[in-house]
């Protein structure tokens, strides 16, 4: 009877052992199976979050073939300012672009352009971006004009800017006139005084060319675009359409 007992102990030992190591066995091909979900998950998620990015329109890589200086472009709607930026930073001439085309060559209405006061990443508190007011053609920087306009300054109030693998919106606060100094050398943004001095100065501008949008803010944690052209038959003075950084988006 003893004999009976034992081999019934053994047997049920050997059960509960063999039951123990299905279980571990279980537990461990689940952990292998939720740790090969997750990453699967994970990459679905990726996959899901690089789907709803936007398409960039712009192929820099074709265009940077033409002219490695260009870095970005502006679209502004309802206008047709829809050009490729340069950047001068790769001459000694900050004005290298002023009568040259995009591919170097000598053109009286030059491109839209940036100095090398600014860097190409869009990371300045302000960045100046420069274009004639070809007014004979209607091109580059000339249809800025229509921002005089109160009725079109109250309806249009964006400026997009691509960059490679992204998209940057600035909202339109103000446009006037202004005199023709040189504002990235008449101002220290690195200070916020002077940053703050500027500030209110695209707020409360004096010239009596000018729009600001109601409730219009702007504070020494924003960053802004600046449009600058000339004004025909005004040597002396400049018209600025200013935006501040509302959204900065990754694209495909």
């Amino acid at each position: 009877m003893k004999k009976v007992w034992v081999t019934v102990l053994c047997i049920s030992l050997a059960v509960f052992t063999a039951c123990l190591g299905f279980l571990g066995y279980q537990y461990f091909q689940n952990q292998k199976s939720d740790k090969l979900i997750n990453e699967f998950a994970k990459k679905t998620e990726s996959t899901t979050q690089a789907e709803k990015l936007a398409k960039n329109p712009i192929d820099f890589e074709k265009l940077q073939e033409t002219n490695k200086d260009i870095y970005s472009w502006i679209k502004i709607k309802n206008t047709n300012i829809n050009y490729p930026i340069l950047t001068t930073e790769n001459h000694n001439d900050n004005n290298f672009y002023l009568r040259k085309n995009i591919y170097k060559q000598y053109d009286n209405q030059g491109v839209i352009f940036t100095q090398d006061f600014n860097y190409t990443d869009w990371s300045d508190r302000v960045t100046v971006v420069y274009g004639h007011n070809i007014w004979t053609r209607g091109t580059m920087f000339y249809q800025l004009h229509k921002f005089k306009d109160e009725a079109f300054f109250k309806k249009n109030k964006n400026i997009i800017i691509y960059a490679p693998k992204r998209k940057l919106t600035y909202e339109i606060y103000s446009a006037f006139e202004y005199d023709d100094r040189h504002i990235m050398q008449a101002f220290d943004f690195s200070k916020d005084d002077d940053f703050i001095t500027f500030i209110n100065t695209t707020l409360y501008p004096v010239s009596l060319t000018k729009n600001v949008r109601k409730n219009a803010s702007f504070t020494i944690n924003d960053k802004m675009i600046v449009l600058s052209t000339c004004i025909k038959n005004k040597e002396n003075s400049r018209f600025l359409v200013v935006g501040k950084l509302i959204k900065d988006e990754k694209t495909k």
